[in-house]
């Protein structure tokens, strides 16, 4: 019923949008919406429903602290839909919104509500008996997937959530759609394996990343090594700076680090290390990285050797 036309719309990019927001104690709920003109009149259309369960460790939080989390996450959710928009938040929990104006708040609601700050919105009271779309979906049926306890604060965007929207932003980098990065050069290509090839078979071939896999899978690694790694679409990914500026990295199995070392030496006209390196790293991870670029880059080792002499 949620998907079948006309319930969805797709969004008008020159319009504000209503965010609808709420939480109990296990799950979290939100609906984005916008007023649609018609030739029969103006309607309040949804664009997106999202519906997330709270793992172990935060289903033990305050509820004013899920209400915190149910807007901080569901904004980075829909970053592609809000970033630059106006739009305004509705809650049903009234104190929230003078909370995350207060400069006395606990570490977690500050970080949100730093977050929160950075979009072209504000917060208002919506009684909990109008706020029915959000209240739904915060209501995902004992009987579905419970998933592991995790210690995170940070959204999950693993099966944790249920979603059904125009655009899905577990397909792409929500970033990138919404034009925050900077313009590459059109005279500078890119090279990239994983276009061609399907990394979760790739990594599959890999006795170190199955293990790791596994590790996650079980949630029998150490938190500090768990942090570091995410699995999207049975894809490995490392974390890099996990606490601070979080970016993805596809893990790059053994057998194809070759392969991407020379395509991208060849594909980006000899910049040299340091230039080459970083355009791989940004993209791309695996272990001893630079030194292993360097050693089997062969244009370089006369240069890498001269370095290493020159620092001793």
């Amino acid at each position: 019923m949620l998907i079948e036309i006309p319930s969805l719309s797709f969004p008008d990019t020159t319009s504000s949008y209503t965010l609808f927001t709420d939480a109990i104690d296990k799950c979290i709920g939100a609906c984005l919406t916008q007023v649609i003109s018609t030739s029969e009149g103006k309607f309040e259309k949804p664009i997106y429903f999202l519906s997330y369960r709270l793992s172990g460790a935060q289903k033990r939080w305050p509820i004013i602290e899920k209400e915190a989390y149910a807007i901080y996450y569901s904004l980075q959710k829909l970053d592609h839909y809000l970033h630059n928009a106006e739009f305004v938040i509705k809650c049903d929990h009234k104190p929230l919104k003078y909370i995350l104006e207060s400069p006395i708040q606990n570490k977690k609601i500050a970080l949100w509500a730093l977050s929160i700050s950075g979009y072209n919105c504000r917060i208002e009271y919506l009684a909990g008996t109008e706020n029915t779309v959000a209240d739904l979906l915060s209501r995902v049926p004992d009987s579905t997937y419970v998933p592991e306890d995790s210690p995170l604060v940070d959204p999950d965007i693993s099966g944790k959530t249920y979603e059904i929207g125009v655009l899905n932003s577990n397909r792409f980098n929500p970033k990138v759609y919404a034009r925050c990065q900077p313009e590459v050069d059109d005279r500078v290509v890119k090279p990239t394996i994983s276009d061609s090839m399907d990394m979760s078979v790739e990594q599959g071939n890999d006795v170190v990343l199955c293990q790791l896999k596994q590790g996650l899978i079980n949630d029998s690694l150490k938190s500090s090594i768990a942090k570091r790694y995410l699995m999207l679409d049975n894809v490995l990914y490392y974390v890099s700076d996990p606490d601070n500026d979080p970016t993805l990295r596809v893990y790059v199995t053994t057998h194809l680090q070759q392969i991407l070392l020379k395509e991208y030496h060849s594909s980006m006209g000899h910049l040299g290390i340091d230039k080459t390196y970083d355009a791989i790293r940004a993209r791309y991870y695996w272990t001893n990285m630079y030194k292993e670029y360097t050693l089997n880059t062969g244009e370089h080792k006369c240069y890498t050797v001269y370095t290493v002499d020159m620092l001793a």
